[in-house]
């Protein structure tokens, strides 16, 4: 893993003087955190509860859910869903049609409930804020793994929520902490992106579920000297980042020229089975050499290797940013190692009555070293070595 600390003789300093590694034109100041783990280590999850008037629906046991950014509503599993009914919970009063990575699938929609949710140190939360109760999702059949349910974006509108990765600090191992906070806590190595909300209204006869935006982010992608970018949804239920296909053309990962992504190319991996709601399909994963998130402060912020699926969601989705990336390095201190590469995420969307959030990155201060963009100079002195090159050539 790269550690720039200094700039006196050091990784850092060549690449201060020379830029960036070759094949990789950074046309911005940059931190390079470092490679992504390629797998998220965790990803938030909140205590859930059902209620009608005074009286609890559940769920008693499954009742640790996913704090997803990717996901417009709320949706309870199997085991969930068994429990709130048990506890006299009308978990269908409709029926609704929803989209997932592998297809649609027909969900039960519930009557309207308050629904109560706690960060990690049991404070709560409740829904909604104003206006009509709360309509879930359901399924009798749908597992969802460890998670008892999903709290989608609903459950993130008009609020700060903080993720909180300084718990695996000094190899210890905890769940990471979520919060909700008033107001941003200050940081001293913090960046910003812009989100903007974009709203997918469920469509269908009522009753239908409560709804929220998706949070969409620009970033870039580079690979052997290719550059291209896109809007991106912010997906902390995502274990693996992804990219389209169009993005995997766009940077060169079709290296046999075959017009496919698929193993008989260079940057391919592996085959990975991915599922949830609509069924299950077999994605490849692609090794990309950079991914960039341009940030409200004009720099850069840069992943290196990033393991991504290549999958097609939506012409309008170029790809997901997933929890893998928000949690590498950590994997490093649990063995012993150095912090990871984030100590806090904030997701705000305080301004979502006007379509706006805030992705907010505090930084292990120790990598928050600002690379400056190469300069004419740099740029003439690189075209000169070249010339070189190919004269003794």
């Amino acid at each position: 893993m790269k550690r720039f600390v200094t700039f006196a003789v050091s990784t850092a300093s060549l690449i201060a003087t020379w830029g960036p590694p070759a094949g990789v034109v950074q046309a911005t100041p940059f931190v390079e955190l470092g490679e992504s783990d390629g797998i998220a280590l965790d990803q938030p999850r909140i205590a859930v509860e059902l209620i009608d008037g005074e009286t609890s629906l559940g769920p008693t046991f499954s009742n640790t859910w996913l704090l997803d950014t990717g996901a417009t509503t709320i949706l309870a599993g199997n085991l969930a869903a068994s429990e709130m009914t048990s506890q006299g919970a009308n978990l269908t009063a409709g029926t609704h049609l929803e989209q997932g990575i592998a297809g649609s699938q027909l969900l039960d929609v519930s009557a309207a409930y308050r629904f109560d949710f706690a960060d990690s140190e049991g404070n709560r939360v409740t829904l909604p804020q104003a206006g009509e109760d709360v309509r879930i999702l359901s399924s009798p059949t749908l597992n969802l793994g460890s998670f008892g349910g999903i709290v989608g974006t609903p459950g993130m509108v008009n609020r700060i929520s903080t993720i909180d990765y300084t718990v695996w600090s000094g190899g210890n191992i905890a769940l990471i902490g979520i919060d909700f906070p008033a107001t941003l806590p200050p940081h001293s190595d913090r960046y910003s992106a812009p989100l903007n909300l974009v709203d997918f209204p469920p469509a269908g006869p009522a009753p239908v579920p409560t709804s929220g935006p998706l949070p969409f982010m620009t970033v870039k992608w580079s690979d052997g000297g290719n550059e291209t970018q896109g809007n991106v949804v912010l997906d902390t239920g995502a274990q693996i980042s992804a990219i389209n296909t169009q993005v995997g053309l766009d940077v060169g990962l079709d290296t046999n020229m075959d017009g496919e992504l698929d193993s008989l190319d260079a940057n391919w991996l592996f085959d990975q089975q991915v599922g949830g709601i609509g069924g299950s399909i077999t994605v490849p994963v692609f090794n990309v050499g950079r991914i960039m998130i341009p940030t409200d402060q004009g720099v850069d912020l840069v992943w290196t290797n990033m393991a991504a699926l290549v999958v097609d969601i939506d012409p309008s989705i170029a790809g997901l940013l997933g929890s893998d990336l928000l949690t590498s390095g950590w994997i490093n201190a649990l063995v012993g190692g150095e912090d990871g590469y984030l100590e806090h995420v904030h997701v705000d969307l305080t301004d979502a009555v006007n379509k706006n959030g805030s992705l907010v990155f505090d930084l292990n201060p120790t990598l928050n070293i600002v690379i400056p963009e190469p300069s004419t100079s740099w740029l003439l002195l690189c075209a000169g070595a070249m010339v070189v090159r190919r004269r003794r050539r």
